[in-house]
């Protein structure tokens, strides 16, 4: 049986990473290997972005550490459209 397929907005992903409680089962059932994360090169470069802000003070080491195990885990996709749909034009990669 395939693992469900999980599309993850950035924000609930730093909130993951940085421990807060509203996105603590998010964080275990990924490192639990519980659903397969399916991402995009852009995505994968707004983390990239958000992570080595100072604010969150990730040493370099980690930063590079929680992106290769992102690339690692998940599933890049390749969107065939580009959409213009949400109020927040940042957000339309999510959909």
């Amino acid at each position: 049986m395939s693992k469900i397929k999980v599309v993850i907005d950035t924000n609930v992903f730093i909130k993951a990473l940085i421990g807060s409680p509203s996105s603590e089962k998010i964080y275990f059932l990924f490192k639990e290997e519980a659903f397969q994360l399916a991402i995009s090169e852009a995505m994968l470069e707004e983390i990239s972005n958000v992570i080595t802000r100072p604010k969150f003070n990730f040493p370099l080491i980690k930063t590079k550490r929680i992106l290769e195990i992102i690339k690692k885990f998940a599933i890049i996709v390749k969107p065939k459209k580009k959409l213009s749909i949400c109020r927040d034009p940042k957000d339309d990669m999510i959909i």
